[in-house]
């Protein structure tokens, strides 16, 4: 992936001129697990230039709503750089299993 400004764990904008997806980026270096005391914890450092990821989308229940939008959804990069689509879809599955409790 592209070379970050920054070292620090977590997900980042990637700050391109360019880039549609940063706005959307939710910068954080770790996330509640939903009902539970535990705490996903992001260890390397991911922006909306890495590749190969797995990613969260956050959502307000109230997102289906009227009066919101896109604005209202946020990304959250869990993983990059997977050897092959088998072993993202395998993480991808845990990650959907953690989340989903």
């Amino acid at each position: 992936s592209a070379l970050r400004k920054t070292t620090k764990a977590g997900t980042f904008p990637c700050n391109s001129n360019r880039c549609e997806t940063c706005t959307y980026i939710l910068c954080k270096d770790q996330v509640a697990i939903s009902n539970t005391q535990k705490v996903y914890t992001i260890l390397d450092n991911y922006s909306c230039a890495s590749s190969n990821v797995v990613y969260m989308i956050t959502l307000g229940q109230h997102f289906c709503s009227q009066n919101h939008s896109l604005q209202d959804l946020q990304v959250l990069i869990l993983k990059e750089n997977f050897k092959t689509g088998w072993e993202s879809k395998i993480y991808e599955f845990k990650c959907m299993e953690l989340f989903n409790k």
